[in-house]
């Protein structure tokens, strides 16, 4: 092993684009394709990619649409029943399903010069809804072909961060649901014509993530994972829990043994590291195993300070001879 270097995707399974393509902003599959958009170009991979151990990767080269745009906002990128729309410098763009890019902003250009904070796509209506960060939501009906945007209430300044389509029911019914760092979180009343941004109480929402089955080398190959590295960040002195979960052997059914969870107290752990990178470090209860896979939670009251963001994780490993060791039950033949 080797030590504080995480584990790395293979060179081989990579893709090379033209120097000409400007930076990569956002990935999309639409039906069998993957589209790339880079701040410049889209491109178009085909194929179904690799197997989970990384052989037989069939992901044909990029191969770049005809256009004139790239994508210059990531969050502005949605997928829709007519293809994938998303923001260029020079507007809206529609990415069709038979691979032709056409303009389709006319309706929204005076808000060219904002930034998106989030794109829905709304179950209930033939409706793209597009948070910005001037307070306007920006409404594309892509069975019309129409524009229409939401004002804020005069008076308030209320401006979504964020924004997702909250299900509420197994049948696709629910609510628009968007956040404000000023007014908490608020949902679409369908039944008002006017919604009150702020009108629910403001509440510390958890976020959650959790990373795939880390192994190294073959699929079934023992491993040894000693410890974990987790690199954040802060913007003031945090006053969250982070808790952590290790989970073992691909039991994405059930609980494999030796997984657990435990608690961080943000203000002891990032304590003096406001405005800055904070290193921890975990050493596992349990280190055999044939993968790996790691949850972070965080929660914090409303208004609390909290993480700005995980940028990296790394494990110490080793690789043990052989294959995981199984007791007779489990012997067939």
């Amino acid at each position: 092993y080797i030590t504080n270097v995480g584990l790395q995707c293979t060179p081989d399974l990579g893709v090379t684009l033209p120097l000409d393509a400007g930076a990569p902003v956002a990935i999309m599959a639409l039906d069998e394709k993957v589209v790339l958009l880079t701040s410049r170009k889209v491109f178009v991979v085909y194929g179904t990619g690799p197997t989970p151990s990384g052989s037989f990767n069939n992901y044909s080269a990029p191969q770049e649409i005809p256009s004139d745009v790239g994508c210059s906002d990531g969050r502005s990128v949605l997928r829709v029943p007519s293809g994938i729309i998303f923001k260029a410098t020079k507007g809206w763009h529609l990415l069709g399903r038979d691979l032709t890019v056409q303009y389709v902003g006319g309706g929204a250009a005076r808000w060219d010069g904002s930034a998106v904070t989030s794109a829905v796509l709304m179950e209930n209506v033939a409706e793209c809804r597009f948070t910005t960060d001037d307070g306007v939501t920006l409404v594309y009906d892509y069975r019309h072909n129409q524009w229409s945007y939401f004002q804020k209430t005069l008076g308030l300044s209320y401006v979504p961060v964020d924004a997702v389509w909250w299900p509420t029911a197994g049948n696709g019914a629910g609510r628009y649901v968007h956040i404000s760092l000023a007014n908490g979180l608020n949902q679409e009343n369908p039944g008002v014509y006017t919604d009150q941004p702020g009108g629910l109480a403001a509440v510390g929402l958890v976020w959650t993530a959790k990373t795939a089955w880390l192994r190294l080398e073959r699929l079934e190959r023992f491993q040894r994972v000693r410890k974990v590295f987790l690199t954040g960040t802060v913007n003031a002195a945090p006053t969250s829990t982070l808790t952590i979960s290790v989970d073992y052997d691909d039991a994405d059914v059930g609980v494999a043994p030796g997984s657990y969870s435990f608690t961080v107290a943000t203000a002891t752990a990032f304590a003096g590291w406001a405005g800055a990178s904070a290193d921890l470090r975990h050493k596992l209860r349990r280190q055999k195993c044939k993968s790996v896979a790691f949850t972070f939670s965080e929660t914090a009251a409303a208004g609390a300070s909290r993480l700005a963001g995980i940028q990296a994780l790394a494990l110490e490993v080793g690789i043990k001879r052989g294959v995981a060791r199984l007791p007779s039950s489990q012997s067939v033949g």
